[in-house]
């Protein structure tokens, strides 16, 4: 870099949790979870034999809300 040291261009990004062969999956199936920013999770799934691939999701209710009430600063 710049200033004698290698930075590196790129940012590499880990898997914050790695899950193996989870129950009901393909054997040899793994699932990467990466947290990128507050409340944004990416997943990466791997399987040798993956035919279909099917997925829900659901937003974890109440989670993150800001209701305030009465004296929100403090006047």
């Amino acid at each position: 870099g710049h200033d004698g040291h290698d930075h590196g261009d790129e940012e590499q990004v880990m898997a914050e949790e790695t899950i193996d062969n989870p129950a009901g999956c393909p054997s040899g199936t793994v699932i990467s979870v990466y947290h990128l920013e507050a409340g944004e999770y990416m997943l990466e799934f791997e399987a040798e034999d993956m035919e279909t691939f099917r997925m829900a999701i659901a937003a974890m209710g109440g989670a993150h809300h800001h209701h305030h009430h009465g004296d929100e600063h403090g006047d």
